[in-house]
């Protein structure tokens, strides 16, 4: 502004201070600019910087191509020299706050989350319907707790929901992914939850029972992949269940096998299995137990059946 006013008369009125510039006096300044900057904080006790032009005498005579007091008055109110507000610094924060919101990138939604595609001919573990952690609610003595969890239908239609009672002080093994897969740290005791797509032309009650050994313990199921090595499975016995819930076809097997330890020992362990049938789909609860356990008859089987009969799903 003060390099466009370089023929005015600059009166500083320090009792009233403010600035009063008369555009049409002959007189030249003998300020430089560094003495007129200089000297104005001195005068202008404020921190913030105004300009009064309620005193600018508004005359004409200029040339079309010189600005005339109207329009440096106008221009002056209207903020033009980043000085309405009274404060410089206010102007330039506003101009870098601009820049960085022009150059800021566009938001951008999140990525859907893809499913992996598995071999459903063998039996992997049940997908559920989100990674949260299932809802579990323990008895009054905290000895059993009832879990209720959804999981992606076969159709991909409304999701099911499935439910099982199991000790409250076994460990879950896939915490992280909010799996259901829990085991008895005392005696190596696992409950595991899958499901396998059945033969064409069979059903839940007409599939040969040899089928339930094959899925479950394939070399790239979900058991075996979880690291759990599996030699010689065998169906003991096998019948069919009605379940209360649905009316749909349930079925509860005995299966015989070994499992090898790190050491390359085999331990001979039992399979409770129980099953479901939804949309051409097993869906299928083992809880594997040591055949010693399971031979005592005593509490650890006792634990293991009310699990596999405390196993639901529902649509």
């Amino acid at each position: 502004m003060f390099a466009c006013l370089t023929e005015g008369f600059v009166h500083l009125n320090t009792a009233q201070k403010r600035c009063k510039i008369n555009l049409h006096s002959t007189t030249r300044t003998s300020w430089s600019r560094r003495g007129l900057l200089t000297t104005i904080p001195l005068l202008i006790p404020s921190v913030s910087l105004a300009i009064d032009v309620s005193s600018l005498r508004i005359e004409g005579g200029a040339s079309s191509t010189t600005p005339t007091n109207t329009d440096l008055a106008n221009q002056l109110r209207s903020g033009s020299y980043g000085l309405s507000d009274g404060s410089a610094s206010t102007r330039v924060n506003a101009i870098k706050e601009g820049i960085q919101a022009s150059n800021a990138p566009a938001p951008t939604a999140p990525a859907p989350v893809v499913a992996p595609q598995e071999d459903l001919s063998i039996a992997q573990f049940a997908m559920k319907t989100s990674s949260t952690p299932p809802t579990v609610k323990p008895n009054i003595l905290k000895t059993q707790s009832a879990l209720t969890d959804f999981l992606v239908s076969p159709s991909g239609g409304s999701p099911l929901q499935v439910s099982f009672s199991y000790p409250t002080d076994w460990l879950q093994l896939d915490r992280a992914t909010g799996g259901l897969q829990y085991v008895d740290q005392r005696n190596g005791d696992k409950l595991y939850v899958l499901r396998a797509n059945l033969p064409a032309d069979t059903t839940l009650a007409t599939v040969n029972k040899s089928w339930f050994a094959d899925v479950l313990f394939d070399s790239k199921g979900g058991i075996a992949k979880s690291g759990q090595n599996v030699e010689s499975p065998k169906v003991l016995s096998s019948e069919m269940l009605s379940s209360v819930s649905l009316q749909t076809p349930r079925r509860r097997l005995l299966l015989k096998y070994s499992t090898v330890t790190l050491n390359g020992y085999e331990v001979e362990r039992r399979g409770l299995l129980d099953c479901y049938e939804v949309g051409g789909m097993a869906y299928l609860l083992l809880v594997g137990q040591n055949a010693v356990l399971y031979k005592k008859e005593g509490p650890e089987r006792a634990t293991a059946e009310n699990i596999v009969n405390s196993f639901r799903i529902e649509s």
